[in-house]
Formats: C-alpha cells, structure tokens, sequence
C-alpha cells in the first residue's frame, strides 16, 4: 500500500489478500479434483490414505506394533495416551463394523475384527506393558521395599491403572525391566491372536463394552463369556512369567540395599 494509506487500513487489509490467496488456491483443487474419477476432495483423501491407512491400522500386527511402540515411550517417561488418542478413530472403526455385523446376524467367529478385539483386550491387563504381571509377583516379594510396593499399587494396577508402578518401583528408566516392559506385549498380543485363532474367542459380543478401568478378566466373561475370560487368564499368566526373573534381580538388588542400610 502506499505511504498516504494510514497503518491501521493497510494492516486490516493485509488478511483479506492472504485470504484471496488461499481461497483461490481451494477453488482450483476443488476444480482439479472434479475433473477426476474421485469427484471431490474428500473422496480423494479416503481412497489415498483413509482406506490404506484402515486396511494396515485394523490389522492385529499393527495393535501389537503400536502398543510396543508406546511401551517403549513409557519406560522413557512419554506417557501413551496421546499416541493412543490418534489411533482411537481405527479402533471405533472395527468396533462399528463388528457391532454392525453382530446385529444383523453375523456369528461371532465370523465378525469381520474379532481378532483385532480380542487382542485388544489383552494389550494392556493392569496398565501399559501388561503390569499385572509385576503386580502379581510382588506377592512373592521378600524386600520391604517391594513388600511395600505391593500394597501401594496392586490395587490401581488391577484396575488398568499402572502409574505407581511406572514411577514407583520403577519401571520407567530401570534397566531391569526394560525387555519385559516392551516384550510383554507382542508376546501377550501374539498369544490372545493365537488362542483367538483356535476358538477360544468363539463367544464374543461386540455390543458389551466394559469401561477401561474393569479388570480384564471380567471384561473378557462380561464381553464372551468363559472361553473369553479364560483366555485372558492365560495372557495373565504369560505376563508373570514374563516379569518373574527380571523381578527377582529387582528384589534381590533392593535387598542388598536394606542390609546394608542396616549396618
């Protein structure tokens, strides 16, 4: 503008050019689009990247990746809810289309994600990185330390609540736990997928949803029945002996510390 404009015109007006600019960009990609097969932008987008994206994230090995990765951010301290957040539209997605399916007759064992649901059941029983299992062995704790830790945290722990464990045994930034911390889960995941596979989620009812903090035995008898729970019973038990022997180490390390604070 020039120098005879006053400031207060000129710079009220400096947004209405950027807004021509980008409008007029929108007008020629809606122009360009519509000279296509597609039609529209948004058709565009959904062949381009919302199916890819739907056909790789609905996949049980994709759950079993994602939850591996965000076990590794939370052992350095990123909590994984955010990670979580962005995958939760694919997750609403097979729940949708399993509902779906279910009420207009479908059995169950032929639901189109009845894997990708059972698998997700059993990704993270007592928090992220499948806790329980340490939570379960603090029983056999012979630390006061651990002795301690147990009465603190078990109970959040069973309730998929896992944050005292997180930052108070640790596991976060603690060595020892590390390679259970982030092999539970493909471990766990890749069992429920397995069990699934051989009939084991044969009674599942995609129209009961437990709330999160449910302990996932019974989510998995609320959600299928016995075969369902048993089923994540056994992903328990993969879980404690997963997390023994790195608890032992963590258990005699804290004793050694109490004896000699004794002396």
């Amino acid at each position: 503008m020039p120098d005879s404009v006053p400031p207060m015109v000129s710079d009220s007006l400096s947004p209405v050019f950027v807004s021509m600019i980008v409008f007029g960009c929108v007008l020629a990609v809606k122009y360009a689009v519509s000279l296509t097969s597609f039609g529209n932008v948004f058709e565009l987008l959904n062949a381009t990247i919302a199916k890819p994206v739907m056909l790789f994230g609905t996949s049980p090995l994709a759950l079993i990746i994602l939850y591996t990765f965000t076990n590794i951010l939370w052992f350095f301290g990123v909590h994984p809810s955010p990670i979580v957040n962005m995958y939760t539209p694919v997750l609403i997605a097979c729940v949708t289309a399993n509902v779906e399916a279910f009420m207009a007759g479908t059995p169950s064992t032929d639901l189109p994600h009845l894997v990708f649901q059972v698998v997700f059941l059993c990704m993270n029983i007592g928090g992220n990185g499948n806790s329980i299992g340490l939570a379960i062995d603090m029983i056999m704790a012979k630390s006061e330390r651990f002795k301690s830790m147990f009465k603190l945290a078990f109970v959040p722990c069973l309730f998929n609540i896992n944050e005292p464990m997180v930052f108070g045994v640790p596991i976060m930034l603690n060595p020892v736990f590390f390679i259970p911390m982030v092999l539970t889960t493909p471990i766990t995941g890749g069992l429920a997928w397995l069990m699934c596979s051989l009939g084991l989620g044969s009674g599942f009812n995609p129209t009961v949803s437990a709330p999160w903090i449910m302990p996932n035995v019974i989510s998995g008898l609320l959600e299928g029945g016995i075969l369902l729970a048993l089923l994540v019973a056994v992903c328990v038990l993969a879980n404690v002996i997963l997390y023994l022997p790195f608890f032992k180490i963590a258990d005699n390390m804290a004793l050694k510390d109490e004896a000699q604070s004794t002396k």
